[in-house]
């Protein structure tokens, strides 16, 4: 009697036997020669950053960043050991980035399917991620970033410290403009994070919209206006995803 292994070869040899999968003619082409798939058919790029290697698609980098795909374009440097990036033994090195601020930045890159174990990003998490894809300018990276931190219901202190780090242009008019509409005035520890000129500025703004009772309407337009005024704030700009 067959037990369940047994039946569950059998199963396998009658449909690879139906595929053909055992041919060998299958795994060539036309002329004999295996073909690669034009779109399924990946190439890897091999990443050493601080001491630790990354094996990563390579397309996840030069469909959406040009720093790589320029650097992809540039002609391999002559070594022994082949094109630089294709080896364990001859990776492109990063530097000037941290390992925790890559491996936070490849948690939004890297689709979940191919790391179903990624752990669940925290707020530094999302921020080491913002400052990454900032430098090396993925568009679509930092858009997820940024909708993502939009959950952690920042304060707007919180906001304009962000975009002071890591530059969120379309953060700073709206969070601005909060801060100059609070009728709480600015703490001791906010006034430390944001800096002396800052705050000061920012209580200029304030007075001015305090003495014309501007907070009492909710005139955002006035608020506007003294940001731009104090700050040489424009309008929140419209960011590519």
């Amino acid at each position: 009697m067959q037990n369940d292994h047994d039946m569950q070869a059998e199963q396998t040899h009658t449909l690879v036997a139906q595929t053909g999968v055992e041919n060998s003619n299958c795994l060539v082409g036309s002329d004999g020669t295996a073909q690669e798939h034009p779109s399924y058919f990946f190439k890897l790029v091999v990443f050493l950053v601080e001491g630790t290697l990354f094996r990563l698609p390579r397309i996840l980098f030069e469909e959406q960043s040009s720093v790589f795909r320029d650097m992809f374009l540039l002609p391999p440097p002559g070594h022994e050991g082949g094109e630089e990036g294709t080896s364990s033994t001859n990776p492109i090195r990063l530097d000037g980035v941290k390992k925790s601020d890559f491996e936070s930045f490849l948690g939004v890159l890297v689709p979940q399917a191919l790391n179903p174990s990624r752990p669940e990003m925290t707020m530094q998490d999302w921020l080491r991620a913002l400052k990454v894809a900032g430098m090396w300018e993925f568009a679509s990276v930092r858009h997820t970033v940024i909708e993502a931190l939009d959950h952690f219901k920042l304060t707007d202190v919180e906001k304009i410290i962000v975009d002071r780090d890591y530059d969120v242009p379309e953060w700073k008019m709206p969070a601005y403009t909060g801060l100059a509409m609070r009728k709480k005035a600015l703490t001791a520890d906010e006034m430390r994070a944001l800096g002396l000129e800052f705050s000061e500025r920012m209580n200029q703004v304030r007075e001015d919209v305090i003495r014309d009772g501007r907070y009492k309407y909710n005139d955002e337009r006035f608020c506007h206006e003294a940001v731009a005024r104090v700050f040489g704030v424009g309008p929140v700009p419209v960011v590519p995803t």
